[in-house]
């Protein structure tokens, strides 16, 4: 059974209960009960002020948990060593976009290199489609200006050799976009030309326009100096020696 309580103000006799310790909290809470309010304990059958009943009081008006600040933590600073040390700038950050500050300059060069390669390895990729599409187109091109359909679909090689004629073209002014499709190209050459050759019994050839096919290939996927200079010595070696035999003997 809960222990009751009656309280009443000083200097007043009407008092009000019973209450438990839970009510008379409440009672607290909303300002009615104060250190000068009488409590009236049944168990004890004694009436004391508030402030004379420590236990009660601590009951009925706890300690409210103090709020403390977060102490200070050492944040991490991108761009300040101290707090004496200046703020970064936008000239700063600009400067380091654009890589020309001590610690990005070789980033930015090494940027600037592989620009550079994959420039070279475009160009590359257009010379070897244009020997190839030389070495195929010349021999029948007269096939092609005949709009003689069924001749050229038994030797569709000069068709070919048109279409390397157009990719080295589009290479040379630069364009990215065919890229997909030069390195299907590429792939698809080495497939067709490697039956061919076999067929008909051409190692040489075979080798040649296989080792060009791959070179090509290798050119539209490598921005770096090693791959692009082996495409290139591998590439024109192949795709030239493939020309001059087509083309010259």
């Amino acid at each position: 059974m809960l222990q009751e309580y009656y309280i009443r103000q000083k200097d007043v006799e009407d008092s009000r209960g019973p209450f438990n310790v839970e009510q008379l909290a409440s009672l607290a809470e909303a300002g009615q009960i104060d250190d000068e309010t009488i409590i009236y304990d049944v168990e004890k059958e004694t009436w004391e002020e508030l402030a004379n009943m420590p236990e009660m009081r601590a009951q009925l008006f706890p300690e409210k948990r103090k709020l403390n600040l977060k102490p200070k933590e050492d944040v991490v600073r991108l761009n300040i060593e101290s707090e004496d040390d200046a703020p970064i700038t936008v000239d700063q950050m600009l400067a380091e976009a654009e890589g020309r500050t001590k610690g990005t300059k070789h980033a930015r060069r090494l940027d600037e290199l592989q620009e550079h390669m994959a420039y070279v390895g475009m160009h590359v990729a257009a010379i070897l489609f244009l020997l190839s599409g030389l070495a195929l187109f010349i021999p029948d091109m007269g096939l092609l200006f005949s709009f003689d359909f069924g001749a050229m679909l038994v030797n569709p090689l000069v068709l070919v050799g048109a279409v390397d004629l157009g990719l080295a073209v589009i290479l040379f002014l630069r364009t990215t976009a065919v890229y997909p499709f030069i390195r299907f190209r590429a792939a698809l050459g080495v497939g067709f030309f490697t039956v061919l050759y076999l067929s008909i019994g051409e190692p040489i050839m075979l080798a040649s326009v296989v080792l060009g096919s791959l070179a090509i290939y290798f050119c539209t996927i490598s921005a770096a100096l090693i791959p692009i200079a082996i495409a290139t010595v591998v590439g024109l070696l192949g795709m030239g020696t493939f020309a001059y035999l087509v083309l010259l003997t």
